[in-house]
């Protein structure tokens, strides 16, 4: 796949396979996949979005950068079924495969752009996360950015997103789970959790499927 990168702030807008293009040259191409990933950028508003390739010798990881983890899987169900679970943060923890997601905070309706919804956690300590969704098209991607409500919790870190695509293949749907913390406070101690969380990714997906094949 080709390289899709948004960067606001420097030089041109796009890029494509190394190449500087605008954004209608982009969307020209004709590739769905790119231009779905750039519309998703663009309603989300985030700096930038890049298309992960095919898992090879592991069909369950995805290897990207030090950064950005994924794992991927192939579930017998439609995106909209997927999806309602996903977007329906009451849900979360019946497919968390961490271990470490409770209950919602708060009352539970189904997720938008920009919707703010709060989870209780337990990892050791018990604490609450803050999530907003700031990635989102109905049916095809979601993606949220926790923060800690405890400002003690949250010097610790912040600005990792969660990301959910999904892409309609033959047997079902294409569930792409992404670890993204580029725009996290503190890489350099949220780096080596990196292993730990492809387990736990890899888990998650595992039960999504069970949860919405049976």
């Amino acid at each position: 796949h080709g390289r899709c990168v948004i960067d606001a702030g420097r030089g041109p807008p796009f890029a494509f396979g190394g190449q500087p293009v605008s954004p209608g040259q982009l969307l020209d191409r004709g590739a769905n996949e790119n231009a779905r990933i750039v519309r998703s950028v663009l309603v989300a508003g985030v700096d930038y979005l890049v298309p992960m390739s095919s898992a090879d010798d592991n069909p369950a990881a995805t290897k990207t950068t030090r950064d950005v983890a994924s794992v991927e899987r192939v579930i017998a169900a439609p995106a909209d079924v997927i999806f309602a679970v996903l977007a329906d943060p009451s849900r979360h923890c019946e497919f968390d495969g961490s271990g470490s997601v409770h209950d919602v905070a708060g009352t539970s309706e189904r997720l938008h752009l920009g919707s703010v919804f709060g989870i209780h956690m337990k990892k050791g300590a018990k604490y609450t996360m803050d999530n907003t969704v700031v990635e989102f098209v109905d049916n095809e991607l979601i993606g949220w950015e926790p923060r800690a409500r405890s400002k003690i919790v949250g010097i610790l870190g912040g600005g990792r997103i969660w990301r959910y695509e999904l892409e309609r293949v033959e047997g079902g749907t294409l569930v792409r789970e992404t670890w993204d913390i580029r725009r996290e406070q503190i890489r350099f101690l949220i780096r080596p959790l990196r292993a730990k969380t492809i387990e736990g990714m890899t888990k998650s997906l595992e039960q999504l499927a069970a949860l919405v094949t049976h």
